[in-house]
């Protein structure tokens, strides 16, 4: 949206800039939302990674035991 789009409507300089605050403070709660969401990914990016490795280590340590490794076979697709 830009002023000058709004002066073509006829518009007032005061109505432009109250439009124009209204919509800097939408853009602004927007932004913050992306930023608190891609925070919130990143997190669980984080925590999918962890355990991916946790469980590659334990598929390690039970290379011998046939009943553990098909446990943590069955935790990698609920993982």
């Amino acid at each position: 949206m830009k002023r000058e789009e709004l002066r073509e409507l006829g518009l007032s300089d005061e109505a432009v800039q109250a439009i124009m605050t209204m919509h800097g403070k939408t853009v602004t709660d927007l932004k913050g939302q992306i930023e608190e969401l891609t925070n919130e990914r990143d997190v669980a990016t984080s925590n999918i990674n962890k355990y991916q490795e946790e469980l590659t280590a334990l598929k390690e340590g039970a290379r011998d035991n046939e009943e553990l490794t098909a446990k943590l076979q069955d935790l990698h697709w609920v993982i």
